[in-house]
């Protein structure tokens, strides 16, 4: 990228300073005009230009509507000290894409300086059980100073595990990441907090299978061989489905972690942190529509989407029945049958409440109470 961000001998041009002010004034980061100038340069932003027919040349470069959003989004990423490519990423994931080259070669970068420091971590071998085993040694000991290394130590010691687990399950993961045929463990997904992933939710069977749970199509390698094969066009559609996806998965785990107390922590924070979800995120979801086929996947996600209003539904609803009812909700006709007068007028009172604030849920509600019944109590 040091040659896309070598400047031209010429300055900042009048729309390069238009934008610079009206990114500025959208946000605490100032924008200078110079910057404008040296992310057009790198290709981080979109630009326009008039064609004036033949013969007549073009017209200067400018800058599409919502350019203000994008720069002043690259800035508040800058100030959290990511990289100018990770900066890039981030602004993608929300909507705002640079040049092609530019991306891919954020992703590149970003792909090559994880291998990098998980490879020199791990001594002087390819092989990626080796490494793994090395870099999970290195962690666990470091594990004080690592926030999530240091949950996942908490989770394993809550449950009785040995202090040894918290290594293997490191390797675990990192093996899948570099590569090796590698499923996720039941200790780590204890590690994790997503154990709730092959918890069966009442009748039903749990949301993962085991072939989910394979890491290897997933590796680093993988995701950057899909991110360098594809066309700005479908990594935009993958962040686009995967936006989606992921509002879907968040607000479905927040109703079953609530309805039947499943462990799904990670799913919070793919949410909270947009530089995690880019990496892995977008390029993860490319290969999933490869695999799928364009035609089912675009489909699956269709009716995924479909489903956000009466997940956000469930949601409201949850967020005002108290605590001790959120069990209730997924019950069927049966075991509500089987609850004791008291306790069933209380839930009926709570959820006529509810209706009588929110009467636009009712039938999004309605419609779901009458899908066929699954889950027990």
């Amino acid at each position: 990228m040091s040659a896309q961000l070598s400047q031209t001998s010429t300055g900042p041009t009048k729309a390069d300073r238009d934008l610079a002010r009206a990114a500025s004034a959208l946000g605490p980061e100032p924008v200078s005009a110079w910057q404008i100038k040296r992310w057009r340069e790198a290709g981080l932003l979109a630009t326009t230009r008039e064609f004036r027919g033949r013969g007549g040349g073009s017209g200067p470069v400018g800058y599409p509507p919502h350019a203000p959003v994008h720069a002043a989004c690259l800035a508040e990423a800058l100030a959290r000290n990511l990289t100018i490519g990770e900066a890039c990423l981030v602004c993608f994931l929300r909507g705002f894409s640079p040049r092609e080259k530019a991306l891919k070669w954020a992703y590149a970068e970003s792909y090559k300086r994880l291998t990098g420091w998980l490879e020199r971590a791990g001594g002087s071998t390819d092989d990626p059980w080796t490494i793994a085993d090395a870099v999970a040694r290195l962690l666990a000991r470091r594990s004080a100073g690592l926030p999530n290394v240091r949950a996942a130590k908490a989770r394993l010691r809550a449950v009785g595990k040995p202090p040894g687990a918290l290594r293997d399950v490191l390797a675990n993961v990192i093996s899948g990441v570099l590569g090796a045929r590698s499923r996720l463990h039941a200790d780590t997904l204890i590690a994790f907090g997503m154990e709730g992933l092959t918890s069966p939710i009442g009748a039903s069977d749990a949301l993962a299978t085991a072939e989910d749970l394979e890491l290897r199509r997933f590796s680093l390698a993988a995701l950057a061989d899909a991110v360098r094969d594809s066309a700005l066009a479908e990594l935009e559609q993958a962040r686009d489905a995967f936006v989606i996806l992921r509002e879907v998965a968040v607000r479905f785990a927040s109703i079953l972690i609530r309805t039947n107390g499943l462990r799904l922590d990670q799913l919070d924070q793919l949410a909270d942190d947009d530089l995690l979800a880019a990496v892995f995120g977008i390029p993860a979801t490319f290969i999933m529509q490869l695999a799928l086929g364009k035609e089912t996947f675009d489909a699956n996600v269709k009716t995924l989407r479909a489903e956000l209003p009466r997940l956000h539904a469930m949601q409201r609803l949850l967020d005002e029945l108290p605590r001790d009812l959120h069990r209730y909700v997924t019950m069927n006709a049966t075991s509500l049958a089987a609850l004791t007068e008291p306790e069933f007028e209380r839930f009926r009172s709570e959820v006529q409440r509810y209706f009588e604030a929110y009467p636009e849920d009712l039938p999004l509600l309605a419609e779901a109470n009458n899908q066929p019944e699954t889950t027990e109590s």
